[in-house]
């Protein structure tokens, strides 16, 4: 374990943080966004894309004149997936166990999405969604994955990985209907665990503090968000809401976020927020945008790790995260033009960086 720490020791200088940086001055700024809001349709903010950001190598060898809005998103997660994969190979990074971190969350989320076509009894396409990418670094037999049509049967497929032991004690009812809430919080705590468990095995000091906070404040910011749901639009107590949540705490402790459920509504608990580390960044924030401004918080904090830390696993962990942020940024404008949003409608939507 010794070499492995000093070989990571290593990294602490070397040119994955320059890679990365020079990554991020890639990024589409605001006027691109502007740009592509002002676009009339999905194939015309392709063309953009193709000509003026760096998705262009992606899509050069694709005919955007007539591309529909499902095969333009299929392609820019494979190339976010292929930039993943490449700056985990660069420097032999994809040697450790925590760099799989991509592979093990959508390898969860096509496990959910076999969940919710099991409930639904819409199993026959399942296979035809699967990212071929993703088949190639899973473990999962996808194929047979696929032919399953119960809840037993997908157990079967995966009783092999470590997403098994999360979900058999989940037991359908009686007419077969799986609790879907109840898997996805258990992969969800899965996957945050192995996140945590492998930044404390290969890592030490201020890499591993780093990586602990992107990882806890990523964490405090979804149990935040659901948590406010429930209590706005369901008026949920807080031991139903404290139930729902992940079990996992960063810079809100356990005892602090226990309050923040059981604030008597809305308001009550963005004032009981507003006393939190997360305060002032929330300010004033309410309603649809509530979120937004605590995803705005998030992408900050990754964007000034980014510039000041001298980890290589640092600084990869940061920059494919804003890319996660750029490509729903993406995304959303799409799914705007598609829809004959306004372009101010949809800036408000989306993360500026």
């Amino acid at each position: 374990m010794g070499g492995v720490t000093v070989m990571l020791e290593n990294f602490s200088h070397n040119a994955t943080v320059a890679k990365a940086r020079a990554m991020y001055g890639k990024r589409l700024r605001a006027e691109d966004y502007r740009e592509l809001m002002s676009r009339q349709s999905v194939a015309d903010a392709a063309e953009y894309l193709k000509k003026n950001t760096h998705y262009k190598d992606a899509l050069s060898s694709v005919d955007v004149s007539n591309i529909h809005r499902g095969r333009l998103e299929d392609i820019l997660r494979r190339c976010a997936f292929d930039r993943y994969a490449a700056l985990c190979r660069f420097q032999g990074l994809d040697k450790h166990e925590f760099y799989n971190y991509d592979v093990v969350r959508k390898e969860t989320e096509e496990i959910l999405r076999c969940i919710r076509s099991l409930n639904a009894n819409s199993t026959e396409n399942f296979i035809v969604d699967v990212p071929a990418y993703l088949m190639k670094h899973s473990d999962i037999d996808f194929i047979e994955l696929a032919k399953a049509r119960s809840f037993d049967e997908m157990l079967r497929v995966i009783e092999k990985t470590r997403y098994y032991s999360s979900l058999r004690g989940m037991k359908p009812s009686e007419d077969g209907f799986i609790d879907y809430p109840a898997c996805e919080r258990a992969l969800r705590i899965d996957f945050l665990q192995f996140q945590l468990d492998t930044v404390k095995k290969e890592f030490k000091g201020k890499t591993r503090r780093d990586l602990i906070s992107l990882i806890t404040t990523q964490i405090d910011l979804i149990n935040i968000i659901n948590s406010y749901r429930l209590k706005v639009f369901f008026h949920e107590d807080a031991e139903t809401i404290s139930a729902k949540m992940l079990p996992f705490y960063g810079r809100i402790p356990e005892k602090k976020m226990y309050s923040l459920y059981e604030a008597e509504d809305g308001e009550e608990f963005l004032r009981r927020l507003g006393k939190t580390s997360y305060g002032r960044q929330t300010e004033e924030a309410s309603g649809d945008f509530f979120e937004k401004r605590l995803s705005e918080t998030r992408a900050k904090l990754a964007k000034l790790t980014l510039r000041s830390s001298q980890s290589a696993p640092v600084s990869l962990y940061t920059i494919l995260y804003l890319y996660d942020v750029e490509l729903e940024n993406i995304i959303t404008v799409i799914e705007g033009i598609r829809y004959k949003m306004p372009p101010s409608y949809i800036e408000k939507l989306i993360i500026m960086s």
